[in-house]
């Protein structure tokens, strides 16, 4: 089994370095809220795939839109 995690994290952008800067310095981060899931991990696994993952991760954590 793997273990998959979502987290949810609080960001001060006292840098003005908006999402993409953020994105790259996510060591600025807290982390406010977090959740795992086991799951059977391989390359085909639906979380590797670029189309389907979001639809995996909802399963896997509740619909997230």
């Amino acid at each position: 089994m793997t273990k998959v995690y979502k987290l949810t994290v609080l960001v001060v952008d006292l840098d003005d370095l908006g999402l993409d800067g953020i994105a790259d310095e996510l060591d600025t981060a807290i982390v406010m809220h977090q959740e795992s899931r086991e799951v059977e991990w391989d390359d085909d696994h639906p979380l590797n795939k670029k189309d389907t993952y979001q639809a995996e991760f909802d399963r896997l954590f509740g619909d997230t839109k």
